[in-house]
């Protein structure tokens, strides 16, 4: 083999290696996102069963749906989510539907979405259930 191509060789081991880590970060990077995804939709699906006695259940199933609704389409996309903000939210949340809660806690979730994700300030804009028209 000549000396160029060993070299040859070499960069494209080079080439396969780098792009092989790259994209085992970049699954890593994903799974974590969905498996937090998937810790905050079982949060949602407990706040929406543990409706406060001061708000009429209907009310309550259309804040919580569009909740839910909002962590789909702001929430689920990994690149879409401050990485940093994740495990602290949903750390948050799960302490919040752990005991009682409140319409509070359903502006809560969207004052954060609007904060750390990049569609949540437009779906805020134009779908928060609590908001006053």
């Amino acid at each position: 083999m000549t000396r160029a191509h060993k070299v040859l060789v070499a960069v494209a081991v080079q080439t396969v290696l780098t792009i092989g880590v790259w994209v085992a970060i970049q699954i890593n990077t994903i799974r974590v996102h969905m498996n937090w995804s998937k810790q905050v939709s079982e949060s949602l699906r407990l706040l929406q069963g543990n409706r406060p006695a001061n708000v009429p259940a209907d009310r309550w199933e259309h804040l919580c749906s569009w909740t839910v609704n909002l962590h789909g389409n702001c929430g689920v996309i990994w690149n879409a989510v401050e990485p940093e903000w994740r495990e602290p939210f949903a750390a948050e949340l799960r302490r919040r539907v752990s005991g009682p809660v409140s319409v509070a806690d359903i502006d809560w979730i969207w004052d954060e979405y609007a904060a750390h994700t990049t569609g949540g300030p437009r779906y805020s804009r134009e779908y928060r259930p609590t908001r006053t028209e």
